[in-house]
């Protein structure tokens, strides 16, 4: 049986055009599109990933860059080769990424801070840039603590944070702090309760300084989630600038459907 190449793969074809400028091989980049499909079960376990002949077409590649990208899916163990059978995704994975479900906000913080570990890059207060002004409902002059991080799962490294809280707040906590505590955690010590969050996600691509930090090359997709955190009185206490990668990390959310709202009906 072979492998229905789908509308969705436009995306990732989109991704890859991108990717040509940079230095990175294109078979690894095409190994990293695959992977990431396998990971967020786009190809579920047992099931066939596209062939040489059907990644030659979608990427516009060599057969010799699309045999690359699929031995080096076997040589890491997402899947498994055989003459005439097809390439199928493995049953037992490698690396299976973390996975937090943000339907509830405390409890996805929970979650964050439980199964992973954070190490302080760099600790600062400094005038509010005016992109975080505008979040945090700052005046051009306010000062605020800034904060980066790099968080790891099982000891790989997964995400970089940049964190920004007003300096009232920031100055209850200090950089040990950060380095062992989650930091709403610290907030929340303060009588602060969170109530709501705004999350908007996007695709961003490695830059020189991310990418050594989070074990990417340059240009590698990755995941970016900017977080707007609010207290019981609706004024923004936290905002927050993430970078994820997405072999690592999944992003899931449930949605319900609201009793006020209905779909409408259809005609006839």
């Amino acid at each position: 049986m072979n492998v229905k190449v789908e509308n969705r793969d436009k995306e990732y074809e989109q991704i890859l055009r991108v990717l040509r400028d940079s230095k990175t091989p294109l078979y690894h980049q095409i190994f990293l599109i695959l992977r990431g499909k396998i990971l967020d079960n786009t190809y579920p376990p047992h099931s066939l990933v596209p062939n040489e002949k059907q990644i030659m077409e979608l990427y516009q590649v060599s057969r010799i860059t699309a045999k690359r990208a699929l031995n080096e899916l076997a040589d890491a163990n997402y899947v498994i080769r055989q003459r005439g059978k097809g390439t199928r995704v493995r049953d037992q994975l490698p690396d299976a990424p973390l996975e937090i479900r943000s339907d509830d906000l405390i409890e996805s913080m929970v979650q964050m801070g439980e199964q992973t570990e954070a190490e302080v890059l760099e600790f600062t207060y400094i005038k509010v840039p005016s992109h975080v002004a505008i979040h945090l409902n700052c005046r051009a002059d306010d000062i605020v603590q800034m904060a980066v991080r790099v968080r790891r799962y099982k000891d790989k490294p997964f995400s970089y944070i940049v964190s920004y809280v007003p300096e009232s707040i920031g100055n209850n906590i200090s950089r040990e702090d950060l380095g062992k505590h989650p930091l709403f955690k610290l907030i929340e010590r303060q009588g602060i309760k969170f109530t709501r969050a705004e999350h908007t996600v996007n695709a961003v691509l490695a830059d020189p300084t991310v990418s050594p930090l989070l074990g990417v090359d340059i240009g590698s997709p990755l995941l970016s989630v900017n977080k707007i955190i609010y207290d019981q009185n609706d004024q923004p206490v936290e905002y927050l600038s993430d970078l994820y990668r997405p072999d690592r990390y999944n992003y899931k959310v449930n949605l319900a459907v609201s009793d006020t709202v209905q779909a409408p009906e259809e005609d006839g």
